[in-house]
């Protein structure tokens, strides 16, 4: 089964995680966040070592792109998180799903069909 939830930078949609079959997931950006010269800036992590933006992705077994896995927290939290959501907690989609409007940095993510709701 294919899954998306939407991210969010404060009120910027960034773009989209998709859970692949096989528990790949793929992160890519929103085609207006990307073309817009002024969008609010997710992470260093996507610009690239001359200081551009890169929006090329990769899809990860099990986890998160880096920098959405590093949102995620870990040891007992992660396993207190897992543990009331009833997941596994090395399903990172899962993770932040269940986290959602619960992330650091002004960023949320919500289930793809809820795109036009407010945080």
């Amino acid at each position: 089964m294919i899954k998306s939830l939407d991210v969010y930078l404060h009120k910027s949609y960034v773009g989209q995680i998709t859970l692949l079959p096989q528990e790949d997931t793929l992160f890519t950006f929103d085609k207006s966040y990307s073309e817009d010269p002024e969008r609010p800036v997710l992470s260093q992590s996507f610009m690239s070592r001359f200081g551009e933006f890169d929006p090329h992705t990769r899809t990860y077994q099990t986890r998160l792109h880096p920098f959405f896995s590093n949102l995620l927290p870990e040891g007992h939290l992660r396993e207190y998180l897992a543990t009331k959501n009833k997941i596994n907690p090395e399903r990172e989609f899962a993770l932040i799903e269940a986290l959602g409007k619960d992330l650091p940095g002004g960023i949320y993510i919500q289930p793809s069909h809820e795109k036009n709701a407010s945080k």
